[in-house]
């Protein structure tokens, strides 16, 4: 897949934002969007939150993170599995 132009700030405000935005760019984009988003987004409010919802909220970027890596690794051996069936 190719890089495609950056989205000045792609639409990562639902699970169904963050998959569509994970189909239409390459991986390495989408890793370094959704990164980006989550820098821009939340450590900003992190001045405002106690240290247990400063802690969820890192947790949460690393479930999700680690949930892309996820589906990554299961796409990618989808189409090796499928490479080798043809």
């Amino acid at each position: 897949m190719e890089t495609k132009t950056h989205t000045p700030q792609p639409d990562f405000s639902s699970l169904t934002a963050i998959m569509k935005r994970f189909n239409e760019v390459p991986y390495s984009q989408f890793q370094t969007e959704l990164n980006d988003h989550f820098d821009r987004n939340y450590s900003s409010a992190a001045e405002k939150l106690d240290p247990e919802q400063q802690a969820a909220a890192l947790e949460l970027k690393r479930n999700i993170m680690q949930l892309a890596n996820d589906l990554f690794g299961q796409a990618d051996a989808v189409e090796q599995c499928k490479d080798l069936l043809k």
